[in-house]
């Protein structure tokens, strides 16, 4: 089994695979598996929205801060919806996105939505280039209605 499927079954940490013809990118690379990185430092919220979204039939991947979720943008490049918070231990999560936007090119195919709770305090610049990107804001406490279906259309504008 390559270092990718052992991240995503939350076995390990994801490194760059050298088995490019495994089982898990065969299927990850057809989508077949609908992918959702969950950056969210609170460890209560991450494991509802951890075991939310596998019931849903995501393929979870996770990280707790900044620095964890840049690491794995940087190494994937597959489809992924980011659910990202925007208070982080190390960085907040308009700097993550700024990060991603500027180091990642466009065929990554990622779909961020922001989170939080404070969404009165977001600083303008990042209010419009969330608008300029087409990028939700999901307010906590979440509507869980409405955090599937925000989540199921940015996963759905990935394979569109």
């Amino acid at each position: 089994m390559c270092l990718h499927a052992l991240y995503l079954s939350g076995v390990g940490p994801i490194e760059e695979c050298a088995d490019q013809h495994c089982d898990a990118h065969r299927v990850m690379k057809a989508g077949a598996m609908r992918q959702i990185l969950i950056v969210e430092d609170d460890e209560s919220i991450h494991a509802g929205l951890r075991a939310l979204f596998l019931e849903e039939g995501y393929t979870v991947m996770d990280a707790f801060s900044g620095k964890q979720a840049l690491d794995l943008l940087r190494g994937i490049n597959l489809p992924l919806v980011v659910l990202l918070d925007w208070r982080l231990p190390d960085m907040d999560g308009g700097r993550v996105f700024a990060t991603a936007h500027t180091e990642m090119p466009s065929d990554h195919g990622q779909a961020f939505i922001f989170c939080t709770a404070n969404s009165d305090t977001l600083p303008l610049a990042t209010v419009r280039l969330m608008a300029e990107m087409h990028v939700p804001l999901v307010r906590k406490p979440f509507d869980i209605d409405e955090l599937l279906e925000v989540v199921a259309d940015a996963a759905n504008s990935l394979v569109a």
